[in-house]
């Protein structure tokens, strides 16, 4: 793992968007939210730096900054979902649902 708190003339340079880093931030808050919330011992930074079957072997730093992935990495920490859920599991969540449209009912109170 890279120590955050050293330089090193060897790093390598990444160009990223405002948006980019946003959406590496809340993923990292999320997950940071998570582990504390359900007490999972494993280092939210070791997650956000593994390869996860999720981003196809990518580590979700580098995933999440594209939409499609910040948004899978969301529902898989709002939702408590297993720490290294395999891509397919998922793509049943993130597709549209099929159901017709309806109008919501909500009870008089």
């Amino acid at each position: 793992m890279l120590d955050p708190l050293e330089d090193g003339v060897d790093d390598e340079a990444v160009i990223l968007t405002r948006r980019e880093i946003v959406r590496i931030t809340l993923v990292a808050t999320e997950v940071g939210a998570r582990f504390q919330r359900e007490g999972i011992r494993t280092d939210p930074m070791a997650w956000l730096l593994t390869p996860r079957r999720l981003f196809r072997g990518r580590p979700p730093i580098e995933a999440c900054t594209s939409r499609d992935d910040c948004a899978r990495a969301v529902l898989v920490h709002g939702l408590g979902l297993e720490l290294d859920v395999s891509a397919e599991a998922m793509n049943g969540l993130m597709e549209p649902s099929t159901a017709p449209n309806s109008e919501w009912i909500v009870p008089a109170g």
